[in-house]
């Protein structure tokens, strides 16, 4: 089982933001999408980005393009949903959000 979802921002421009994700727990593959921006009172067009794994076990990288940085304003957030294949099989999933604090 997945114990903790680490996620580091790799780059982050007015154009781009790039993430690294890395599981914590057994080895194995990692898939799923980053879907954003939300913002309480705001209308925003919400995207969906592809994980993309890595040649490192349990890691992905995603590209959000566009991002809408959190702000205290304005508190973006984007859904993330994870998932970790191991040994061919579905192993775990996971869902949370991610506010850039």
């Amino acid at each position: 089982m997945i114990t903790n979802v680490e996620i580091t921002l790799l780059e982050a421009t007015d154009y781009a933001a790039k993430l690294q994700l890395k599981a914590i727990g057994p080895s194995g593959s990692i898939s799923g999408s980053i879907r954003g921006p939300r913002c309480a009172g705001q209308s925003t067009l919400p995207a969906t980005f592809a994980l993309r794994p890595t040649s490192e076990p349990n890691s992905a990288e995603c590209e959000i393009l566009e991002p809408c940085y959190w702000r205290a304003e304005q508190p973006f957030v984007y859904d993330v949903l994870v998932t970790l294949h191991a040994d061919g099989e579905h192993a775990w999933r996971g869902q949370f959000a991610l506010n850039g604090r």
